[in-house]
């Protein structure tokens, strides 16, 4: 059987949890602040074909296509090797930088393992050297490694759940001037939390996100009250260090305290 889906829709290609390279078709990306937020789908033909525990995905990209050739092609394959899962897949639209990504994802005791890889023939970034504008016309890589992880005491004081993860992107970017360079760039994102602290109606949160490249980074903690009905709310405090023209650094150093109340699936 072959299923069909027009429309828009989720795709989530990838496996990261805070930076996702390999999701070449969502026109939303991860929020690392929040990375467990929805992402926008694309407007697209979903073409599936099961075969046992495997699935083989053609998708038509129709987002911004006014004529036939301006249809992006994007086939995606995965496969179940035991308890691990391989997933590759391509893109393809005219006068678009083609790539291709790979992926891996799987599991040890409560911990999940996943990785991506991504080749492009090309870039759609501008880059700039000297001032002036250049084109690039080789090989850019990107790849990501990283782990989610849950713990909890038969007893059920202790209940921890945190991921980390590490991204190199070989197009990098410039923030300041917002101009793009061709350095490497390297970002790691940890997350640590602590759920119903000693079985109370009490958690707490902490998130470090880097820019190893240019030494710049940010980190968060979240402490979150007993809820109030459909109520959630929580009180934090983030702090943000970098020169001005680097990713973190861009806007000066801040101290921030804030209070964010959630009501049922959103929040401000």
């Amino acid at each position: 059987k072959v299923f069909f889906r027009a429309g828009k829709q989720n795709a989530k290609w990838g496996v990261g949890y805070f930076f996702s390279p390999a999701d070449l078709i969502s026109i939303g990306r991860i929020d690392p602040l929040d990375p467990e937020a929805e992402r926008e789908g694309p407007l697209a033909l979903k073409i599936h074909y099961p075969q046992g525990s495997n699935n083989y995905y053609t998708y038509l990209l129709l987002d911004k296509a006014r004529k036939a050739e301006e249809i992006a092609v994007a086939p995606k394959l995965e496969y179940v090797l035991g308890r691990a899962e391989l997933g590759l897949g391509g893109f393809y639209q005219k006068d678009k930088a083609p790539r291709m990504m790979l992926t891996l994802s799987t599991s040890l005791g409560e911990s999940a393992l996943f990785a991506e890889a991504v080749v492009s023939k090309g870039s759609d970034k501008h880059f700039f050297e000297n001032g002036l504008p250049v084109k690039k016309d080789g090989y850019f890589f990107h790849a990501t490694i990283g782990a989610t992880f849950k713990f909890e005491d038969p007893a059920g004081f202790f209940d921890f759940s945190g991921a980390a993860q590490y991204y190199y992107d070989g197009e990098g970017t410039g923030f300041g001037s917002q101009i793009f360079r061709p350095e490497d760039k390297h970002n790691l994102a940890a997350a640590l939390s602590w759920n119903k602290i000693l079985k109370s109606k009490f958690s707490a949160s902490a998130l470090w996100l880097t820019n190893l490249s240019d030494r710049s980074g940010l980190v968060s903690t979240t402490f979150t009250l007993p809820s109030l009905g459909s109520i959630a709310p929580s009180v934090g405090f983030s702090l943000n260090h970098g020169g001005p023209e680097t990713e973190f650094g861009l806007g000066g150093r801040h101290k921030t305290v804030f209070v964010a109340v959630t009501l049922g699936s959103g929040s401000f």
